[in-house]
């Protein structure tokens, strides 16, 4: 955690260094240091999740809906991720875009949860 705050926080000061030298190598070298901590995170997340789904294969949980739960944070994050660059760019329809994108992939996602507790309440109210 400390290692990606330092990346960032040199990132930041080399790129207000360089955006006053050459500006437009500014923005490659924002898209640079976000992809190495964004690489950097999913490695630690994989490792986390590793020993998440370790602790929960023992105690014997259906990891169905912690499998979702996780994905779509994922799926979130890096929306959240690629808006921000967006924005950073100056391009607010390609955000706006990026965001609509993440949410209809994140509803596509959980379809089979509505699904399952559309025939849950059917089963409970006796068709």
């Amino acid at each position: 955690m400390i290692k990606l705050i330092l990346i960032i926080l040199i990132g930041v000061l080399s790129i207000v260094i360089i955006k006053q030298l050459r500006p437009e190598y500014s923005f490659l070298l924002r898209i640079a240091v976000l992809l190495t901590v964004l690489f950097s995170a999913v490695a630690a997340f994989s490792v986390l999740s590793d020993k998440i789904g370790e602790s929960i294969g023992d105690a014997e949980i259906n990891t169905e809906g912690l499998k979702l739960m996780v994905k779509t944070a994922g799926v979130s994050v890096v929306t959240e991720i690629a808006s921000a660059v967006c924005r950073d760019a100056s391009e607010t329809a390609l955000a706006k875009t990026a965001e609509l994108i993440g949410k209809i992939t994140i509803a596509g996602m959980i379809l089979p949860v509505i699904g399952e507790i559309i025939k849950l309440c059917v089963s409970l109210c006796g068709k």
